[in-house]
């Protein structure tokens, strides 16, 4: 797979495999704000609802880092805050990595529950990384 990399692409993606291995934070520059619509069970009448998430995007240089507002802060907080963060530089810790389509999915360093409950504690957020995020 890296194969054709240049030697700045193949020091990006070791940095993302680093923060994904060892939970360490890397930095960047979010860029803008997407909107992502997933299909998520609803726990009570077990029926499918379409949610709107908010996700943070930084690229680094080529790789798109996905950061969904509910791994920014501990508390939720209103969609504009997030919106009006474009241009801030941000600590991510990367927790999936979708190598293939160049897209990795990241929590928030300085969330007071990163890096161990973004990690490992299962959320409303775990079923958008699993159900996985596509450019």
């Amino acid at each position: 797979m890296d194969r054709g990399l240049t030697a700045e692409e193949l020091q990006e993606w070791n940095s993302i495999y680093a923060s994904y291995r060892g939970r360490s934070a890397l930095t960047g520059t979010i860029i803008g704000v997407d909107p992502l619509h997933i299909s998520v069970r609803n726990k009570e009448t077990g029926a499918m609802e379409k949610k709107t998430m908010y996700c943070a995007i930084v690229v680094p240089y080529r790789v798109r880092v996905v950061i969904p507002d509910t791994e920014m802060w501990e508390q939720a907080r209103p969609d504009f805050v997030l919106q009006n963060m474009v241009g801030a530089t941000i600590n991510f810790i990367v927790i999936k990595v979708d190598r293939e389509n160049g897209v990795a999915a990241a929590c928030s360093a300085i969330c007071p529950t990163a890096p161990s409950a973004c990690v490992t504690t299962p959320t409303s957020t775990r079923t958008l990384i699993s159900w996985w995020v596509t450019p």
